[in-house]
């Protein structure tokens, strides 16, 4: 038995015990129930020396004197408000550390897929890989509170009716795993908003986000700094897929229900493309050898624009104001065998074994669709290549 009393033991808890536990807790994390179970046996036996019963409710342990409590701390929320303090201080003194905290925050921010501030977030995080920040979110979570950061960079809707993948009711359906696995995704194809994984029209789910396909071949690709995430199992995709098709209300084709509306903010402030149209949609650019590349108009059929592949000028800069990423673009190779014409279609960012061989490529694609001419080679007229892309608009 303790040979303090009341006063000495409570001195002895508020001057000593409480000080030397909570001097290391502002640089790790340690969850709550954890924290718990480390300080339960000392309080039980201080609030007994103290001369309360050893099942005395935990709440009013814990709660403030001021409101009938006996005031004993509480490891979990002490840690917890040391580590806002600290935020608070470096961050206010611009100092080294506190830089580093602003990297942090904004790793942890693309991290979470959402535009509204970690700290100052009202839903939990739990999809997100546990660390320093993402436990004072559950903390100020908790306790109803919000820590705002003015230089934390802030991510907005790029178009009307866009949405962040990750703020949605809809995640509550989902398993945490699952949770977890759609992140995954959606970090590995570095996106953020509904609209960064659409056409420019808005008006369907572009191919590559919702085919089994881990290579990426769009040309449009985030100015983010993102964190590295290696390509997710492909067993996996499925739950991606389903939650993108639900998330959007897109069939099975990817055409969207109810289309994205126009561009709030110019998506070249978030997004680089190697190709580009003007907002007139009579010319595109392409970025080619490092330097863009101008071509014209050609025609329209089945609802796509054609532009020819004739180069018309090399510009040196170009204002982005003025021009929209391209999110498909095709190199297309018009042939007649037999007086009948064929497109042969490929990526023009993907990048293609050998050259494009008349004689041999073609005639190989050719024979996939069951046309058994021996002769076909010598019945070929090939037509310039033109540049082919959906640019509907709203």
């Amino acid at each position: 038995h303790s040979q303090l009393n009341k006063r000495q033991a409570w001195l002895t808890y508020c001057c000593n015990y409480v000080p030397a536990m909570c001097y290391s807790l502002t640089v790790v994390s340690i969850g709550e129930k954890e924290l718990d179970i480390i300080q339960r046996k000392a309080t039980t036996q201080f609030t007994i020396i103290c001369g309360y019963e050893q099942t005395f409710p935990k709440a009013v342990v814990h709660g403030p004197v001021a409101y009938g409590g006996l005031g004993f701390h509480q490891l979990y929320v002490e840690s917890n408000c040391a580590k806002i303090q600290t935020i608070i201080c470096h961050i206010n003194k611009n100092t080294v550390l506190g830089k580093l905290m602003i990297l942090i925050l904004d790793w942890v921010q693309i991290h979470s897929g959402i535009d509204t501030p970690v700290l100052e977030n009202n839903t939990t995080l739990d999809y997100v890989q546990k660390n320093w920040f993402t436990n004072i979110n559950k903390f100020l979570l908790q306790s109803s509170a919000t820590l705002q950061i003015k230089t934390i960079e802030k991510y907005n809707i790029l178009r009307q009716r866009d949405e962040f993948i990750m703020k949605t009711h809809d995640l509550k359906n989902y398993t945490l795993s699952s949770r977890k696995i759609i992140n995954n995704w959606r970090l590995y194809y570095q996106v953020m908003n509904i609209s960064e994984i659409t056409n420019y029209a808005g008006s369907y789910i572009r191919p590559e986000f919702i085919r089994k396909k881990l290579v990426l071949t769009y040309n449009s690709r985030s100015k983010l700094r993102w964190p590295h995430q290696q390509p997710p199992c492909l067993s996996t995709f499925h739950i991606w897929v389903n939650f993108i098709r639900s998330r959007t209300k897109c069939d099975t084709t990817g055409r969207l229900h109810k289309p994205l509306g126009k561009w709030i903010i110019h998506p070249g402030t978030r997004v680089k493309s190697n190709c580009m149209i003007h907002k007139s949609k009579t010319k595109i650019i392409i970025l080619i050898d490092n330097s863009w590349k101008l071509f014209l108009f050609s025609h329209e059929h089945l609802g796509k624009t054609y532009f020819s592949n004739k180069e018309i000028a090399t510009i040196p800069t170009i204002n982005l104001k003025n021009y929209f990423p391209m999110d498909y673009i095709t190199n297309t190779a018009h042939f007649q065998v037999n007086n009948r014409e064929f497109i042969y279609m490929y990526d023009l960012f993907t990048p293609i074994p050998k050259a494009l061989n008349p004689k041999t490529d073609i005639i190989e694609f050719m024979k996939k669709y069951t046309l058994h001419n021996k002769d076909m080679s010598k019945n070929i007229t090939f037509h310039n290549k033109i540049y082919t892309a959906d640019t509907t608009t709203q």
